[in-house]
This record gives structure tokens, C-alpha cells and sequence, in this order.
């Protein structure tokens, strides 16, 4: 399988994250989830397969401004809006850790960010000890300061491509660490940059 985010959800979620003021959370879901998520919505049959389908949860909850879905499924997502950083939180790389999905999806004004768990969730309390917090701080410290305190990739694409290698450095910095202490996870970073006018493709 080939998963992918469609051009049409990327450009809704543009739009949630420049338009509205607080976060939007839902799930990626697949086309046979489309009856028990009670949607409608057209997808090729050439699609069918592959492709996953933004899902919003309106019903969501916000606690501490962070946006809470009632029921967890395999694909989660949420936004920062464009008053927020750029990157995701301790808290968001820790939800594939603790909670139900195996991939989160942070959206934010720089792109992109896929969390990826590839451990069994029977195994996470031995993980949980194993995941130091000071240590990924630290790298997303970097990353603050890079960017203008999580607010700008860059005035201009030399500076947002730039900025781009050196964030998908930290992360391999984090990964080393995840592989340092067993902790089965990846993070990728895609700029929209880099996915252009086009659909956007899982790692």
C-alpha cells in the first residue's frame, strides 16, 4: 500500500490552520471507514485503496487548549493554528506512546510532522520509563530557537529549505536517542515546500 493524504484535505487543513483560532483534532480514515464515521464523500475507485480521508471530530473536546478526540483510531491528527509553534509539543510526540493511534499527524504553519509507533502498546510502560523527556526538550529547544521562537520556517525559500535540513537533523538526533533507549517511534518533518502542489505521501 501506498497511503496518502489527499491535495484537497491538505488544503483544508491550510485553512483550519490559518483561519481558525484554536486547534482542530479528528482521524485519517480509510475508505471502508466511511459508514461508521457517517460521511459522505466521493473517492475514485482508483483511490480506494490508498488513500485516507480527513475526518474532523466537531465533537472534540478542549482541554488546556489542546484539542481532545472522545474515541482514539489508527490514524490521528490535529492542527496548531498559526498563533502557535511551528512543531509539536513533548505532548504530542508522546501520543502514539499512550494512546490507541499507531501514527499522529501534528499540522502546523511549517508542515508536516508524522509520529510513527512500531512497537505493541502492551509494551509501553517499559518504553514510558525509557523516554526521557529533559533530552527531546532539549532537541525541540533547537528547533524554537531556529525558527524564531517556533513562529517562522523562513522569510523566503532558501531560508525555509535551509531551515528545513537542519530541523530534519535534530530529528535524527531524536531518533538516534528513540534508538539509544529501544523506544520503537520515528518523526519525520515535510515542509509544505516540499509537497508542493500535491498529494501528501506516509512514511
Amino acid at each position: 500500500m501506498n497511503l496518502f493524504i489527499s491535495k484537497e484535505d491538505i488544503d483544508a487543513i491550510k485553512i483550519f490552520i490559518n483561519e481558525e483560532p484554536t486547534e482542530l483534532c479528528g482521524h485519517l480514515i480509510t475508505y471502508d471507514q466511511i459508514k461508521t464515521f457517517d460521511i459522505e464523500v466521493k473517492v475514485p475507485e482508483n483511490e480506494r485503496e490508498d488513500r485516507l480521508i480527513l475526518y474532523v471530530d466537531y465533537e472534540a473536546k478542549m482541554e488546556e487548549k489542546s484539542c481532545q478526540t472522545k474515541k482514539y483510531y489508527r490514524y490521528l491528527w490535529h492542527t496548531h493554528s498559526k498563533i502557535s509553534k511551528g512543531y509539536p509539543s513533548f505532548k504530542d510526540i508522546l501520543i502514539p506512546l499512550r494512546k490507541k493511534p499507531e501514527r499522529a499527524f501534528v499540522f502546523t504553519t511549517f508542515g508536516i510532522w508524522e509520529i510513527i509507533r512500531r512497537f505493541n502498546l502492551k509494551t509501553k510502560k517499559q518504553l514510558e520509563k525509557n523516554f526521557k523527556q529533559k533530552e527531546i526538550q532539549y532537541f525541540l529547544k533547537q528547533i524554537h530557537l531556529r525558527t524564531e521562537n517556533g513562529k517562522k520556517l523562513g522569510e523566503n525559500l532558501e531560508q525555509r529549505e535551509k531551515n528545513t535540513l537542519y530541523i530534519n537533523h535534530v530529528l535524527k538526533n531524536i531518533q538516534s536517542m528513540f534508538e539509544h533507549y529501544n523506544v520503537q517511534m520515528e518523526i519525520y518533518f515535510t515542509s509544505w515546500d516540499q509537497i508542493g502542489d500535491e498529494n501528501y505521501h506516509l512514511y
